[in-house]
Formats: C-alpha cells, sequence, structure tokens
C-alpha cells in the first residue's frame, strides 16, 4: 500500500500512520531511513565541492532543509508510530544513521550533526521504550555507501569502491523479525553482518550501543541525582 508523505511535516506524518493502521489493521514496523545533504537537494555552496564546503557556506534554507528530514522527520515518524505499537505491545522503530566519522567529518556539515542527532534521538528512545515490546535500533552501512547522497562529482573508480546498499538487507530484515526481541537500543553496522556466523558471534561483530554510551558519563550532576 503505497503512501506518499511530506515527513517533515508532522500532521502528514501522523495521517501517514493512520493511513497504514485504516489499510492494513496494524503497523508493526518503522524504518526511518529518509536522508538528504545540500548536494542531494541542489542547494549546495556554488562552486564548492562536499570536501571544499565549510559551515559558514551552507545556507539557513539547506541546513533547515537537511535537518528537517534527517533528524525532526525521524521525531515525527516515530512520534505517529510508536503510540499505536505500544497498544499493540509489539513494535520495531529502526533508524539509518552514520559512522561516528562522518558525523563530525570537516566538511560534512549539515549531513554529519543531522546524523548524530537522530542516532542521539534512538538512544533516548530505546530507554524510554524499555519494557514495553517495542524497540528503538540503528542500522548503519558502515561507511560511504554507493547511493544518490554522494556527490556528483566524485570519479567512477571512487564510487565502485563504496559500499553497496544491498549490504542492508539482511540486517534490516533480522531487526524486523521476532528474532529481534529483547535488542534494543544497539547499532548494527550493516557492512559487518555476516550471516555465516552463528547469532550471538555475529551480533559481537557487528553491533555496539546506539550512540556510544561507551564513551562513559561525562557530565558533573548534584550529588545523589
Amino acid at each position: 500500500m503505497p503512501i506518499v508523505a511530506d515527513i517533515t511535516d508532522p500532521a502528514a506524518a501522523e495521517q501517514a500512520v493512520q493511513s497504514v493502521v485504516s489499510g492494513l489493521g496494524a503497523i508493526h514496523i518503522l524504518v526511518n531511513n529518509a536522508g538528504t545533504s545540500p548536494w542531494a537537494e541542489g542547494m549546495a555552496p556554488q562552486g564548492k565541492s562536499s570536501r571544499e564546503a565549510r559551515f559558514w557556506d551552507i545556507s539557513p534554507k539547506a541546513w533547515s532543509r537537511v535537518v528537517a528530514v534527517n533528524f525532526n522527520g525521524a521525531f515525527f515518524m516515530s512520534r505517529a508510530a510508536v503510540l499505536p505499537m505500544m497498544a499493540q505491545r509489539w513494535g520495531r522503530i529502526i533508524s539509518v544513521t552514520t559512522s561516528l566519522d562522518t558525523m563530525y567529518r570537516k566538511g560534512n556539515a549539515p549531513y554529519g550533526p543531522s546524523k548524530a542527532a537522530h542516532e542521539a534521538f534512538v538512544s533516548v528512545m530505546a530507554q524510554e521504550l524499555e519494557g514495553t515490546g517495542v524497540s528503538a535500533n540503528v542500522l548503519t552501512p558502515g561507511g560511504g555507501t554507493n547511493t544518490n547522497l554522494i556527490p556528483k562529482d566524485v570519479t567512477e573508480e571512487y564510487r565502485n569502491a563504496l559500499i553497496k546498499p544491498e549490504v542492508m538487507r539482511a540486517p534490516v530484515v533480522w531487526l524486523a523479525s521476532e528474532a529481534s526481541n529483547g535488542f534494543n537500543g544497539r547499532r548494527i553496522i550493516a557492512a559487518r553482518w555476516d550471516e555465516s556466523l552463528p547469532l550471538e558471534e555475529r551480533l559481537a561483530k557487528a553491533s555496539a550501543p546506539a550512540a556510544w554510551p561507551q564513551l562513559g558519563v561525562q557530565a558533573v550532576r548534584p550529588k545523589g541525582e
């Protein structure tokens, strides 16, 4: 049942979910996969490649558009889908972000920061959904991937060396299935997903906590909080 909707519009996101529930009887899986960049939108700084552009070269319009799709859209869709999921006590929210080094790489604003915000949001969702039967996890290819977000000015040799989008297939199916019950607040790197390994070894190789909490608690808090 294809539905065309603008995920940057909260009312449209609500309507899309309601249409799924009305047409199919329920909603079980949400994949937050929509993403964009100034180069994909035709709003890149004139005369500058993605590696040459700096944050002051990015127009407010381009910045707002990327944040609206990559971050706000994930919030609007997750917010719309989570209540019916919790009511049935089963659901999967799967969010596509990017690698940590892509998030803070020079020349990669606003794409990288918007994906960092998205992943932090997944970590918050996972904690708040614990025990509801609904999970929130991250799936990322693991590096540069041959999609339409890659600037058109790169060489064919460079493009062919990138990760193929097909690596996402097997792990997203697993995340969306009953087999992933109890798996929550994690990130899977699709390029490391090895179907030949037993599941425990596969997850040890390909997954880690979402949003890098292993870096340690850094905040100074009042005693006893």
